[in-house]
């Protein structure tokens, strides 16, 4: 993703409702420093959080999956490091999307459920972090939070890491009715539409 200091972007949290509308301060050592145009202490930054960021050049959509690794409430500045990309050039479509959903997890056949957070989705995987400690193979319930919808889905999970903050899964989701695969499509359609139109509106 090709931003510059001053270049306006937006940022979607899973605490915040609407894209955050933001200006890039400065870029050093492959990381952003951002600024948003409100005060962001109304919501709950940490670091090592999801953070979706959505910029257009060229004419062009992009959104970048990226990661928090730093909150300064004093200037009002957040720190992102940019994972992954996503263009939208041509109409085309994408299989996984950078996503930062709330969502609640707990292991099968048990009823305590783990805060977890989506780092990036597809209709049939997910990879999220949690400080919740599962095992690989381990069948899960999701309960997925996407704007005024809970959508229920069983997973199981493919591959484990650990970082600084918390634990991060691959998980591959299992569908019981076509309900649920409908519901994420629509969700990919409506995050692809909100930060388009919010992006133009906004620049």
């Amino acid at each position: 993703m090709i931003v510059k200091p001053g270049d306006f972007v937006t940022l979607k949290h899973y605490s915040a409702s609407n894209p955050i509308k933001s200006m890039v301060a400065k870029i050093e050592n492959d990381i952003l420093t951002v600024k948003p145009t409100k005060d962001f202490t109304t919501f709950n930054f940490f670091e090592g959080d999801p953070v979706v960021l959505g910029h257009q050049a060229n004419g062009e959509v992009l959104m970048a999956g990226c990661n928090l690794t730093g909150v300064n409430t004093k200037i009002n500045t957040l720190s992102l490091k940019i994972e992954n990309t996503v263009s939208f050039k041509d109409n085309r479509k994408y299989d996984r999307y950078p996503v930062s959903i709330y969502m609640d997890v707990k292991a099968r056949g048990t009823a305590k459920k783990h805060q977890a957070i989506a780092r990036n989705m597809s209709i049939y995987g997910i990879m999220l972090c949690s400080k919740a400690d599962f095992t690989v193979n381990q069948e899960i319930d999701i309960d997925i939070s996407m704007d005024k919808s809970v959508i229920f889905v069983a997973g199981e999970i493919i591959w484990k890491m650990h970082d600084t903050h918390h634990f991060i899964y691959g998980v591959t989701l299992i569908h019981s009715t076509l309900h649920s695969k409908n519901m994420i499509k629509k969700y990919f359609e409506e995050l692809r539409r909100e930060q388009e139109e919010f992006i133009i509106e906004n620049k």
